[in-house]
């Protein structure tokens, strides 16, 4: 039996839909039942690798003959995100680099990434982005450039470490790659990724009699954006003809669009010896510190943010629903939501402090726009007006520890951390302990609020 990796480098955009899926999403793309991460059915992508071969028959069977080919699901290996250090990155976490490794052993007999590189992959932490860097000189810069470990991915804000083990990951033999545009991050901040970062559009659906849109025609597709990779086995249980393959097909819905177009890759064993035998201790993943009470207290810190995160926006939720009728519950949880979303996008454009003093002063706006209500207003507007007085105070619980708000700016704790920071050049520290708090906010947010 032949047997082959198939790598596959989406052209454009491509939706290989699935009968049901998430519930804001009319035609969802295919995804793994476990893991929830994109995949494409195997009779999906058999059948087009099919259109496109000569004497078809002959390696994909007719009624009387069975297949000779067997095609696996195409699964994801590097996911594209715009990121802000060039136009995008290719997403992968431990998970995607172990599954695949275990693929290439077995058609190749070989490690192709060593033993201690994937063991270190256990120092992935959440929240950190490891990446490796375009030479020594960038290197150094980056271990000292206050701005530049801050990586945004979409509107997700990591911790950035260049990482020299990155350089394990050219074994992987992909010709069209370029190693210096991966980021590998932890396997849950990878699952959010290509939940949320999908491709979205929306579509009308057009009477072709009368030329104009049917009432509710309305509906959304989702997409793998282009230049996603994934990779499939492909076997071949006779060895009477060589197989040929098709270095270009399209698959999938929306063809006339230019959608699904994609390249095909045979995958080949890149280098001869044994990567085992030449482990250097520069070939992993480091730890974000030496000692390994501090890499445990930074989980530890981790854990603690999710659980004030999720605490500061479960009491959100219960003072809306204990407080405004259905149609001021909606619109101000619609605005919480809004303003949370935003944030990430504030502080990259704006710095830290300017976005801080920013959500501080419309805080105090709406505090003394209350001040001029008169008597006779509800609870109930009072509470709408006030949402980014909730934002704020949700953003101080989970980065301050237990230091008492005020409403003057000059007195107030986080402004007066911010600016410490600052003036003790550790700012970049400040805004990156920010940033993935209010990450956890945004998350939760996308989960608890609908």
């Amino acid at each position: 039996m032949n047997s082959n990796i198939l790598i596959i480098t989406l052209d454009t955009p491509t939706h290989a839909g699935a009968s049901v899926g998430d519930v804001g999403i009319d035609k969802p793309i295919q995804r793994e039942r476990v893991t929830a991460i994109p995949k494409i059915e195997s009779s999906t992508l058999k059948g087009s690798i099919r259109r496109k071969t000569t004497d078809s028959d002959t390696y994909f069977g007719k009624p009387d003959c069975p297949s000779s080919i067997i095609i696996t699901d195409a699964r994801l290996l590097f996911f594209p995100v715009r990121c802000s250090h060039g136009l995008y990155m290719y997403i992968t976490c431990p998970y995607i680099l172990s599954t695949f490794h275990q693929v290439v052993i077995q058609h190749s007999k070989k490690e192709i990434l060593s033993q201690a590189f994937m063991e270190s992959l256990d120092n992935v932490l959440s929240g950190y982005l490891y990446y490796l860097p375009r030479d020594l000189e960038e290197d150094n810069k980056l271990s000292h450039d206050s701005h530049s470990h801050t990586f945004y991915l979409g509107d997700e804000a990591y911790i950035g470490v260049p990482t020299q083990g990155m350089k394990e990951l050219t074994h992987l033999g992909l010709k069209k790659m370029d190693y210096k545009k991966i980021a590998l991050i932890s396997n849950e901040d990878f699952s959010y990724m290509v939940e949320h970062y999908t491709e979205i559009t929306m579509r009308n659906r057009i009477d072709e009699e009368t030329g104009v849109t049917n009432k509710g025609a309305l509906f959304s597709e989702e997409y793998l954006p282009r230049h996603t990779v994934m990779y499939a086995e492909l076997m071949d249980t006779t060895d009477k003809k060589t197989f040929e393959l098709h270095k270009k097909i399209q698959l999938g819905g929306n063809t006339t669009l230019g959608k699904g177009l994609m390249s095909l890759d045979k995958w080949k064993l890149s280098i001869t010896q044994d990567v085992n035998t030449n482990q250097k201790e520069s070939n992993v993943i480091p730890m974000i510190s030496s000692d390994q009470n501090m890499n445990d207290n930074i989980r530890d810190r981790h854990v603690h943010e999710s659980i004030s995160a999720y605490e500061s926006v479960n009491a959100y939720r219960e003072q809306v629903y204990t407080i405004l009728s259905e149609t001021e519950r909606e619109k101000a949880l619609k605005e919480y939501k809004s303003h949370i979303r935003r944030l990430p996008s504030l502080i990259q454009k704006n710095g830290l402090l300017n976005t801080m003093l920013y959500v501080k002063a419309n805080t105090m706006k709406k505090d003394k726009a209350d001040e001029k209500k008169e008597h006779n207003d509800t609870a109930i507007n009072k509470q709408a007006i006030n949402v980014w007085k909730y934002v704020y105070e949700a953003i101080c619980e989970g980065v301050l520890d237990n230091q008492k708000k005020t409403d003057d700016t000059a007195d107030d704790p986080l402004i007066t951390t911010i600016l410490d920071a600052y003036n003790n050049h550790q700012g970049h520290i400040m805004t990156t302990k920010v940033l993935h708090y209010v990450v956890c906010l945004k998350r939760l947010v996308e989960g608890l609020i609908e």
